[in-house]
């Protein structure tokens, strides 16, 4: 789920500084994480539950600081 909302706002400051850089990076992500996940189910399940949790706490923390900015300027 916090994948998905950081995702989210990434689209949304696509929409907010109008820069297309931030909708192609959220369909970068989304393409890396889905390939990502899928290949690291063939090691273990295990392995790809630490693959999206990576990814959910680095985009957690990019989405964080992104509405900290906001919610400050």
């Amino acid at each position: 789920m916090l994948i998905q909302i950081s995702l989210s706002i990434m689209v949304l400051e696509t929409i907010k500084q109008k820069k297309i850089q931030y909708l192609l990076l959220a369909i970068a992500t989304h393409m890396a994480i889905n390939y990502l996940s899928i290949t690291a189910v063939g090691y273990s399940v295990l392995y790809a539950e630490f693959v999206m949790t990576g990814f959910a706490i680095g985009l957690g923390q990019w989405a964080y600081t992104r509405i900290r900015e906001t919610l400050t300027a």
